[in-house]
């Protein structure tokens, strides 16, 4: 979305032309504060090496968080200068503050990059969400720092109470996502930490259980569990296929069930649906012999992505398929013998 579809916001203008780095430093360490974040320390407020880092605090759960602070629009080449210095296990949360809108593939990239390499959460807090913040519970911080003068009778207690039991369940909600993405030793197990993270915070929900069953449709398709095989590959030293341990067929038919029931909420009745998540609801279709259903989906996908004809046509996802089709053409040549 450009800068010309955005509403005018006040506040927003104020930011992008804000060009003090010290009291951008100051502004974020008074929203650490007003959202609950304890022991809240600016590195360097006069200046000077911080090292990559700008102010320290105390998470929601005791542990060690590090905010990174930047008035720059280079936030691509500002992040790595500043968490490529940082370890793994050495803090459990980070929180980026910038006047740069960041982009869905950045905010993803980033998230993915603390969470797999730093081991600790990401949270972007770019213009858009300091507009949010700054023109909802936090005016007179806005007031103070933007000189946006605060017009009703400052912030609201209640709003703030809300706003800081929404950031405990999303990092609850984060830390069952972690579980699930590194340490789940099934996709049955997996699924019960990531239906207990959408429980705790929805916003995740339409992600996150799109994306478990892509991976559970893949499971049926391939006939194993890749999250169980982790172990079995790593143990094996590189056996290759000769080592998998197949799915047994219960698990395929719950895995199967619960796929479709993810796919259809998720992708099919999704705004904009994806070719990709349609493709596997196919896919679920044809492992379970419905041939009509299989066939409407296909079509769907192809007119959302014609060069998603490609991804049927591999081995795997074709025999899956061609279940349906032998049960459809079995039916019809049993109709004549019954009538």
């Amino acid at each position: 979305m450009g800068d010309n579809e955005h509403l005018f916001s006040q506040t927003r203008t104020a930011l992008q032309q804000f060009d003090n780095e010290h009291d951008f430093e100051r502004m974020a360490a008074d929203i650490l504060n007003a959202l609950g974040y304890t022991d809240v320390v600016l590195i360097a407020p006069q200046g000077g090496s911080d090292e990559g880092k700008d102010i320290t605090f105390t998470t929601e759960s005791g542990g060690k968080g590090l905010a990174c602070v930047t008035l720059r629009d280079d936030i691509q080449r500002k992040f790595d200068e500043d968490f490529k210095k940082r370890k793994a296990g050495e803090y459990e949360k980070y929180i980026l503050f910038c006047t740069a809108r960041l982009t869905a593939k950045q905010k993803l990239k980033f998230t993915a990059y603390c969470l797999e390499t730093l081991q600790a959460l990401f949270v972007p807090c770019d213009i858009e969400a300091l507009r949010s913040l700054l023109d909802s519970i936090l005016k007179s911080i806005r007031e103070t720092y933007l000189h946006i003068k605060d017009d009703s009778k400052g912030v609201s207690e209640e709003a703030l109470v809300t706003l800081q039991e929404e950031m405990q369940q999303q990092h609850e909600a984060d830390k069952l996502l972690l579980e699930a993405d590194k340490f789940a030793s099934s996709l049955i197990e997996k699924d019960g930490l990531v239906r207990k993270a959408v429980g705790l915070y929805p916003p995740y929900k339409q992600r996150e259980l799109r994306q478990l069953s892509i991976e559970m449709s893949a499971a049926v398709v391939n006939g194993y569990d890749p999250t169980t095989q982790m172990g079995i590959i790593m143990a094996s030293l590189g056996r290759g296929m000769g080592g998998f341990r197949r799915l047994k067929h219960d698990d395929i038919i719950w895995l199967a069930a619960i796929a479709t029931s993810y796919l259809r909420e998720n992708v099919l009745e999704a705004t904009t649906p994806d070719a990709e998540g349609l493709l596997y609801l196919a896919c679920m279709y044809g492992y379970q012999q419905q041939f009509e259903d299989m066939m409407k989906i296909i079509d769907k996908a192809v007119k959302i992505d014609g060069e998603i004809k490609e991804r049927f046509q591999q081995r795997k996802i074709l025999l899956t398929l061609l279940r349906a089709c032998s049960s459809h053409e079995l039916r019809n040549e049993m109709e004549p013998v019954a009538n």
